[in-house]
């Protein structure tokens, strides 16, 4: 037998490792609702790419990204006036929950008081 791998066993092998990969890389659409949500006069636009912002009355407060894995999102502010931007602030993970209407979410670690009292208790609706 000889002591170097076979085409077929590095083709396999490389096969599996990218599987691997793309098993555990963040998802968006496949997983996580995209679309507009409203809970009371605030609106959270998630685009579908990784990207969401909140408005409040037309004016956008807050925007950044967000990754999905194995049923958390996390979410790291950018730019605007609710920006978490502090040291330990800036990302926030949560379980979230889709009945097909309504978006909820848990904590699970956010150091921003602020974004997780806004978000984790709220009911957001999709809007059509």
């Amino acid at each position: 037998m000889s002591k170097h791998p076979s085409i077929r066993s590095i083709v396999s092998t490389s096969a599996c490792a990218i599987c691997s990969v793309l098993a555990l890389s963040p998802s968006f659409a496949a997983d996580f609702p995209a679309g507009t949500y409203k809970a009371q006069d605030l609106s959270m636009v998630f685009d579908g790419k990784g990207q969401y912002h909140v408005d409040n009355g037309g004016a956008t407060e807050v925007s950044g990204t967000y990754s999905v894995e194995q049923g958390h999102v996390t979410l790291t502010d950018v730019k605007g006036p609710w920006a978490c931007k502090g040291s330990g602030q800036q990302k926030g993970t949560y379980v979230w929950s889709f009945n097909g209407t309504a978006l909820t979410f848990t904590k699970v670690a956010d150091g921003c008081d602020e974004r997780s009292k806004t978000l984790a208790p709220a009911v957001w609706q999709l809007q059509k």
